[in-house]
C-alpha cells in the first residue's frame, strides 16, 4: 500500500506561526498540522500543513471544511523526507519540518462550485452587490478579500460565474498564487471557451505557462532580447446601439420624438508585464450622436470620460500608483476624481493610501481645478482575527477656501457565513456627521441568509460648496462679495439635509429551484430650512417600502428564469404598488429570450392625482461565437390613466422605445 503523502497547505507566511492558530478547528481523524520550512528565491518561508492523505480526492474533501478559514489553501504532495520528519512532528512554538525540496509535485485544482440545481441563496441585489465589493478589492489590492468574495460568487448559480472564475484567477496571480491561478484559467476554458474573456484568459494562462519553464540551454543574447522579456496586451470593447423614444404626453397631442441617437461606447485596456514595473491602464469614453438636432430641439452631441487612468505597480513588490480619471468609494474619497492613488504595502495586511485630485462633477466635463481634495488612509487587515480596520483623512478646498474636513474610519468583517462593512465620516471642520454606514448579512446551515442595513448620512454630502444652492451666483467669491465666511458656513448647513434609510431582509431558497426574497424599507429625506433669501425644502416624511420576489427555475422548460417581484410603498402623501414579471428564456447556447412586465399604481388623495401604468418589453440577446453579442429591446411605457380629481380631468399618455446594437471584443 503507497504511503499516503497528499497534504493540504493552509498558508504560506514569512513569519513563524503561531502554535494556536489551529485551535478551534476541526480536523479528520488520523490527520496532524505540521510546519514546513523552505527557501524560495533566498527568502525563509513557512508553510502551515495539514497531512497525509491516501488520495487527492480525500485532501480536496476535508479542504472544503478547512476554506472558510483558509481561502488560499491548495492541495498538494510532499515529498517522502518531509512525510517521515512530519510523524514525529510537535507543533511547539517555532518548530518546523526542514523541506527544502526544489519544487514539489503539487496537484493544484480549481475551486470547485456547487452544481446548479437551483436559483441559489443570494438575492440578484446581493450578488451585484459582492461583485462590486470584489472589484474594489482588487483595486485596492486587497487580494485575500477578492479571493473570498469571488470563492463565495462561485458557490451561486448564475452568470456571474464567469466573472468570479476568470477574477478568482487574476486574484490569485496577483497574489503570488500561480499554480492555483493557472488551474482556475484552466477551468475557466472548460466551462466557458467560446466566452468574451477566452482571449484575455488564454494570455494570462500563457504568460504563467512561459514564466514557469526553464530554458533548456542558455539563449543567446540578441539585440531584441530586452523587448522580448516584456509584452503588451490590449483588450478593446465596442458597442454601438440606437436608441429611439416616441412619446405622446396627452391623448389629445401629437406623438413627439423625445431622443433619437446613436450611442458609441470605446472601453480600451493595455497591459505590459515584465521588467521592473507592471502597467495597466484603461480608457472607458461614450459619444452620443444626437440624430434630432439641437435646432429641433434635441440635446446635442454628447461626449463623457469614464474612466482614463494608468497603473503602475513594481513586479513582485510592494506598490501601486494610479493615475488619471477614476472611482474611489473608500478611504474617504467620494467617487470619481481626477487624480491619483498611491498605496504601499509595509508588511503583509499593513497599507498605507494617499490621494489627491479634482472631484468629478460630471463625465462630460474635463479636468475642473476649483476643488481640491488630498487624503491619506492605513489599512489593518486581519487585525483581531477576521477583522479589518481602515482609518482616513481628507481634506477638500474650493477656490482656495475649506470646503471638507474629514476623518473617519471602516470595520469589516468576513468569514463564510457572515459579514459586516461599518464605515464613519466626520467632519471637523463643520463638526457634524456626515455618514454612518453599518450592512450585515448572516448565511445560515438551512440556507437563510438575513441582511440588514443602516445609513444616515448628509444628502449632499456635508460640504462648504453647498451654500452655492439656491443662490444666483456660482462661486464662493461672488458669494463672499455678500455673505461673511461664518455666514457661508451656516448656509452651507442650512442647505443640508439628513437621510435615514433603514432595510432588513431575508433570502431563503425553497426546495431545488425556487427561492424567496423579502426586505422591507424604512426611508426618511429631511428637509431644509429657509434662510439668507433661500427658501426652505419640505422633507419627504417617513416613507416605508415593502418588496418581496419569487425566483423560480424550470417552470416552463429545463433553462428558464423567472423573477416575479412585488412591491408596496405608503406614506403620509401617497401610497403606490407595482408587480413586475422578468424571464429569461435560453433558446439554445447562443440565443437569450428576455420579456418583462411591469404593472404599477400610484395615489396620492393630497395632490388629487392618481395614476395607473402598464410597461411591457421585451428584449432579444445573441451571442456570437467568440467575440460578438447582438441585441435588440422594444418597449412601452404606457399611463392607461392619469386622474386629476381636483380639477376633474382625465388624462392618458403613451411611450414607445426600441434600443437595437451589438457589442464587441477583441
Amino acid at each position: 500500500t503507497a504511503t499516503p503523502d497528499y497534504v493540504i497547505n493552509l498558508q504560506s507566511t514569512r513569519e513563524p506561526v503561531p502554535p494556536d492558530l489551529m485551535a478551534g478547528l476541526a480536523l479528520p481523524q488520523g490527520v496532524k498540522p505540521y510546519v514546513s520550512e523552505t527557501t524560495v528565491d533566498g527568502q525563509k518561508w513557512y508553510r502551515l500543513r495539514v497531512g497525509f492523505f491516501a488520495s487527492e480526492e480525500e485532501a480536496k474533501s476535508a479542504l472544503e471544511r478547512l476554506a472558510s478559514a483558509f481561502p488560499r489553501a491548495w492541495v498538494g504532495r510532499a515529498e517522502p523526507d518531509e512525510v517521515e520528519r512530519a510523524s514525529n512532528f510537535t507543533f511547539a512554538a517555532g518548530s518546523t519540518v526542514v523541506s527544502n525540496a526544489p519544487k514539489e509535485q503539487e496537484t493544484i485544482t480549481a475551486t470547485a462550485p456547487v452544481p446548479p440545481t437551483g436559483p441559489g441563496t443570494l438575492a440578484p441585489e446581493r450578488v451585484q452587490e459582492m461583485l462590486a465589493q470584489a472589484r474594489n478589492a482588487m483595486l485596492a489590492q486587497d487580494y485575500e478579500t477578492a479571493i473570498k468574495l469571488y470563492t463565495q460568487l462561485l458557490q451561486e448559480p448564475g452568470d456571474q460565474r464567469a466573472e468570479a472564475r476568470e477574477y478568482l484567477g487574476l486574484a490569485r496571480e496577483r497574489s503570488g498564487q500561480l499554480a492555483r491561478a493557472s488551474a482556475e484559467y484552466r477551468q475557466y476554458l472548460r466551462d466557458y471557451p467560446d466566452s468574451d474573456g477566452a482571449r484575455r484568459v488564454r494570455q494570462r494562462l500563457q504568460g504563467l505557462v512561459l514564466a514557469e519553464e526553464t530554458p533548456r540551454a542558455p539563449l543567446r543574447k540578441t539585440n531584441i532580447a530586452a523587448g522580448e522579456a516584456s509584452r503588451w496586451d490590449v483588450a478593446t470593447g465596442l458597442s454601438q446601439y440606437y436608441r429611439r423614444d416616441l412619446n405622446q404626453f396627452d391623448q389629445d397631442l401629437p406623438e413627439v420624438t423625445t431622443l433619437d441617437a446613436l450611442f458609441t461606447d470605446l472601453d480600451l485596456s493595455v497591459r505590459h508585464t515584465g521588467g521592473a514595473l507592471d502597467i495597466i491602464g484603461r480608457l472607458s469614453v461614450r459619444n452620443m450622436y444626437d440624430l434630432i438636432g439641437q435646432e429641433n430641439n434635441g440635446p446635442g452631441n454628447l461626449n463623457r470620460v469614464s474612466y482614463a487612468y494608468m497603473d503602475m505597480n513594481k513586479s513582485g513588490g510592494d506598490w501601486t500608483l494610479r493615475f488619471g480619471r477614476q472611482t474611489l468609494h473608500n478611504w474617504g474619497v467620494l467617487g470619481r476624481f481626477d487624480g491619483l492613488h498611491f498605496a504601499y504595502e509595509w508588511k503583509p495586511d499593513r497599507r498605507v493610501h494617499f490621494t489627491s485630485g479634482y472631484p468629478v462633477e460630471s463625465t462630460r466635463y474635463g479636468v475642473e481645478t476649483n476643488r481640491l481634495f488630498y487624503g491619506a488612509a492605513v489599512d489593518f487587515d486581519h487585525l483581531i482575527g477576521s477583522w479589518d480596520f481602515s482609518t482616513f483623512v481628507n481634506s477638500q478646498t474650493i477656490e482656495g477656501y475649506t470646503d471638507r474636513q474629514a476623518a473617519g474610519l471602516e470595520v469589516h468583517y468576513f468569514d463564510n457565513k457572515r459579514s459586516l462593512t461599518t464605515m464613519v465620516d466626520y467632519d471637523t471642520s463643520f463638526g457634524e456627521l456626515n455618514t454612518a454606514l453599518m450592512l450585515a448579512t448572516w448565511r445560515f446551515d438551512n440556507r437563510l441568509t438575513l441582511s440588514a442595513l443602516v445609513d444616515k448620512q448628509k444628502g449632499p454630502m456635508l460640504s462648504t460648496r453647498n451654500a452655492l444652492i439656491g443662490q444666483t451666483v456660482t462661486t464662493i467669491d461672488d458669494l463672499l462679495l455678500t455673505f461673511s465666511e461664518d455666514e457661508i458656513h451656516q448656509i452651507a448647513l442650512d442647505r443640508t439635509a439628513d437621510t435615514t434609510t433603514v432595510t432588513l431582509g431575508f433570502v431563503k431558497p425553497l426546495f431545488e429551484r425556487f427561492q424567496v426574497n423579502a426586505d422591507v424599507t424604512m426611508l426618511d429625506v429631511g428637509g431644509t430650512i429657509a434662510s439668507f433669501g433661500v427658501p426652505a425644502v419640505p422633507g419627504t416624511g417617513q416613507q416605508i417600502y415593502y418588496s418581496t420576489s419569487f425566483v423560480g427555475s424550470g417552470l416552463l422548460g429545463s433553462r428558464d428564469v423567472h423573477i416575479f417581484n412585488l412591491r408596496y410603498g405608503v406614506s403620509d402623501d401617497f401610497t403606490t404598488g407595482q408587480l413586475t414579471w422578468d424571464a429569461r428564456f435560453a433558446m439554445g447556447r447562443r440565443l437569450r429570450l428576455n420579456p418583462r412586465l411591469r404593472l404599477a399604481v400610484w395615489d396620492s388623495p393630497a395632490a388629487g392625482v392618481h395614476r395607473e401604468t402598464v410597461s411591457p418589453s421585451f428584449r432579444l440577446l445573441v451571442n456570437m461565437r467568440n467575440r460578438y453579442r447582438l441585441e435588440v429591446e422594444v418597449g412601452n411605457d404606457e399611463f392607461l390613466r392619469t386622474d386629476l380629481t381636483q380639477v376633474g380631468i382625465e388624462q392618458k399618455s403613451n411611450g414607445n422605445y426600441v434600443n437595437i446594437g451589438y457589442r464587441a471584443d477583441f
